[in-house]
């Protein structure tokens, strides 16, 4: 929120300019632009109480695995690539190099 307020505020200031200077009124942009203003000092006052609430023990809970969460990764078989035979004319070394 904070940074689509960041984002939009100048917007807003150059559409209320060029809208006065076409004869326009810019009463609206400028209503835009003190909600704008209003939203980034909201989600300011808001920040300290969302931080804390991201430290809680309930919110990083899902961060430390569990025994019930700890699965063990299947594994892959690995195999082996041999090349069909040597390779095609332009990829060879010989060739790249000129």
């Amino acid at each position: 929120e904070y940074q689509d307020a960041v984002i939009a505020r100048p917007i807003l200031k150059q559409l209320a300019a060029t809208a006065h200077n076409n004869g326009h009124s810019a009463f609206t942009y400028g209503l835009l632009y003190a909600i704008e203003h209003n939203r980034m000092q909201h989600v300011l006052t808001q920040l300290p109480n969302r931080l804390q609430h991201l430290r809680d023990d309930k919110t990083l809970a899902w961060l430390t695995p569990t025994a019930t969460t700890q699965h063990a990764l299947p594994t892959i078989p690995r195999h082996e690539w041999t090349p069909a035979g040597p390779p095609a004319p332009e990829f060879q070394a010989s060739s790249l190099a000129g």
